[in-house]
């Protein structure tokens, strides 16, 4: 990592450390995700992807902030 600067400081493409973010790829990768760390019984718990898709937000601002 040749760009790396140093702990909170510009590291690759520029950006700042703290800038990321996610996207889920489908329903699997949001079952895949509340599977395991609730349970497949949970996973069931959502009929609509709406749900599920909601769920595991809330799960990633819980887990990461």
């Amino acid at each position: 990592m040749e760009n790396f600067v140093g702990k909170g400081k510009r590291c690759m493409n520029n950006a700042q450390a703290e800038d990321w973010g996610y996207v889920f790829l489908g329903s699997s990768a949001i079952n895949s995700l509340i599977s395991n760390i609730e349970g497949q019984a949970v996973v069931e718990s959502y009929p609509d992807f709406w749900q599920g898709r909601e769920r595991a937000n809330e799960l990633i601002f819980d887990l990461l902030g």
